[in-house]
């Protein structure tokens, strides 16, 4: 940009380095398929701006730093930005108890299911889905295990429970089962 902010192009190629803070949190590339890493951006000759990008897989912030290398002499040679890395879509569930005792046939017991992206990031704000659970099986006389939707009403095992999950990507659910067996319970995205 020229001295009253508008922008301007430079009059020979100007090189810049590109880095993050914290250092080496992700990779710059010339290529949105991110194929071609790079640690440098050239704005050419007569042209007033430089494409990259930049991929990074841990959910978090970071600055993002390019500092004239070499080419034309500016006025300001580093500049940064803030940049908010967000989980990427939900990709997977994991589902944890605080209490793992044995838990008696016709009981209940809360349990955290928890919403993971491709990464393993916790998908923050992952706002309500139905998840269906599997794992534990009907009792002999077909009652079917259960666990409560975001509405507190229980839900059968192999159907959409539609629970809502915070900021941490985490929802509480309460499961109830009726036969006795050792299970691990399961959560998938959807229907069955």
């Amino acid at each position: 940009k020229d001295q009253y902010d508008n922008v301007a192009a430079v009059t020979q190629d100007t090189v810049f380095t590109l880095s993050t803070t914290p250092a080496n949190t992700g990779a710059f590339y010339s290529d949105s398929a991110a194929t071609l890493a790079i640690t440098q951006a050239t704005v050419l000759n007569a042209a007033s701006s430089a494409t990259f990008y930049y991929k990074h897989t841990a959910a978090g912030s970071i600055n993002v730093t390019v500092t004239r290398l070499s080419g034309q002499a500016l006025t300001t040679a580093t500049d940064s930005i803030a940049v908010s890395i967000v989980p990427a879509s939900v990709n997977y569930f994991t589902v944890t108890a605080a209490d793992m005792t044995a838990l008696t046939t016709g009981g209940s017991r809360a349990i955290t299911v928890t919403a993971y992206d491709v990464y393993n990031n916790a998908a923050a704000n992952a706002g309500t889905i139905n998840v269906t659970f599997s794992g534990a099986n009907s009792s002999p006389g077909g009652t079917a295990p259960t666990c409560s939707n975001a509405s507190l009403a229980d839900v059968a095992f192999g159907s959409a429970t539609s629970l809502a999950f915070n900021a941490s990507g985490q929802a509480s659910t309460t499961l109830k089962v009726y036969k006795a067996e050792l299970v691990a319970i399961k959560a998938a995205s959807g229907s069955a």
